[in-house]
Parts: C-alpha cells; sequence; structure tokens
C-alpha cells in the first residue's frame, strides 16, 4: 500500500504519544488494508474533512458508519496464529 493523506487510525485515534499508540494505528491499517474499497476510501475522505473541522473519533465513528475499537481489534485477534511450541518452522524458498 502506497501511504496516503488520512486513513483509519488517522480520524479515529488520537495523536501518537508513544510506541503503545503506533501499534494502534498499525492494527487499523492491518484492517484498513483487509477492508478496502472505494465506498470504504468515501467515507474516510469526508470523515477526514469533519475531523479537520474539529468533529470527534464517536461523531465520525456513527456519522460515517467506521468501524468499532471491538470490530477492529477483533479482525486483528483473529488474523494471530497460536506459535506450534512443538515443531521447528518450515523455511520457503526464496
Amino acid at each position: 500500500m502506497k501511504p496516503g493523506v488520512t486513513g483509519l487510525a488517522q480520524v479515529q485515534l488520537p495523536y501518537d504519544t508513544d510506541v503503545t499508540s503506533v501499534r494502534y494505528k498499525v492494527v487499523y491499517d492491518l484492517y484498513y488494508v483487509e477492508h478496502k474499497n472505494l465506498l470504504l476510501d468515501l467515507r474516510l475522505m469526508l470523515a477526514t474533512l469533519f475531523r479537520a473541522c474539529g468533529a470527534g473519533p464517536n461523531t465520525l465513528r456513527r456519522l460515517f458508519l467506521l468501524p468499532s475499537r471491538k470490530k477492529v481489534a477483533e479482525a486483528f485477534q483473529s488474523r494471530i496464529v497460536p506459535p506450534e511450541t512443538d515443531s521447528v518452522p518450515q523455511l520457503q524458498p526464496a
């Protein structure tokens, strides 16, 4: 993905203050990559305009039907595969 002007994390989360806040934004970016479509992009562009005018994240989430934190977290958790403790990872050829 090429970087853009806005994204889910930019309209729904506060500015980065530490490493943890950066990690949250990465999770939102991964959600976007998995669910990207034209309608979501249009909603994000409009949400960005409203955010620039001072609208808060909860208002934007409801107004533009953006995913909740819980939905983003569930999508992220569903992608995590628990490591197998007794097996050696298989290396793939380059």
